[in-house]
């Protein structure tokens, strides 16, 4: 019966370093909080009108409008009545004239104030330009603070991944060379059993056998199992080859190390050990 070697399995230091790295959970897919944001703002900065002014549309020119003309009316009043004062109470052109010349001196300063009204439109217009700016700029700085602790994230996992599978690997290694040195011992000892076997078979039936006799005279089936072992091994041991068992007809399968072949041996009908390449 060939040596028949163990399966290995993972020993209780190596199955702890596996289920350590299989419990490793990657960073989920990155996923921007600031995406929508971001798109809006440079929409309204990419998108935005070109700066005009209307006037009538400024709601502080109307309020300057409104003030001006209150006193620019009541302005014509108080010339008017200044006026007829000097000619005895009664109206006269030169009083509507001067009156009218009042109104408009205050109409007049409110024209003044366009180009103010305009340069103050102007600078309202930048300023809100320059607000969506920094609003851009503020949620930009924020997404790419946001994938840079992702990406961290990802580092530390991939650098946790990386520690955990050296160790499962450098502990399988380690274990699995120790379950190839207890499997070499039970080798050895089986080898030694048969050789203890075949020695104590042989000597029990040297009586039997004339003194010409040899191995190479007689026929396979005139020894017995253990005698057939012996003589494949000592064939083996002399022409360099190492017997590695038997496959599932039963033939003996030996090993050439040096030349990295593979022979099957076994007796012709003349009881002689032959090879052939597997």
């Amino acid at each position: 019966m060939a040596f028949q070697y163990g399966t290995y399995s993972y020993g209780d230091e190596v199955k702890k370093r596996k289920q350590a790295l299989d419990e490793l959970a990657a960073p989920e897919a990155y996923t921007s909080a600031h995406t929508g944001e971001i798109d809006s703002l440079y929409g309204q900065i990419k998108d935005r009108q070109p700066f005009q002014y209307d006037v009538n549309g400024d709601a502080l020119y109307q309020m300057y409008k409104a003030q001006y003309m209150a006193g620019g009316r009541q302005a014509m009043a108080d010339t008017i009545g200044q006026a007829a004062s000097m000619t005895g109470g009664y109206g006269n052109s030169y009083a509507a004239t001067a009156g009218n010349q009042a109104y408009q001196a205050y109409l007049g300063k409110l024209n003044n104030m366009v180009p103010q009204l305009y340069s103050m439109a102007y600078n309202r217009y930048q300023d809100e330009g320059q607000r969506l700016k920094d609003l851009y700029t503020l949620a930009t700085n924020r997404e790419i603070q946001d994938y840079t602790r992702y990406r961290d994230r990802v580092g530390d996992y991939q650098t946790d991944r990386s520690y955990l599978a050296g160790r499962f690997d450098t502990e399988r290694t380690w274990d699995y060379g120790l379950w190839g040195d207890e499997q070499e011992r039970a080798y050895k000892n089986w080898q030694l059993q048969q050789q203890e076997s075949a020695a104590a078979a042989g000597s029990s039936g040297s009586g039997s056998k004339s003194g010409s006799g040899s191995k190479q005279q007689q026929t396979p089936s005139a020894y017995t199992n253990a005698e057939n072992d012996k003589y494949l091994r000592d064939y083996a041991s002399e022409n360099g080859l190492i017997i590695q068992g038997t496959d599932a007809k039963g033939n003996v399968i030996a090993r050439d190390n040096k030349r990295g072949i593979q022979y099957y041996l076994t007796f012709n009908a003349q009881g002689e050990i032959i090879r052939t390449r597997k």
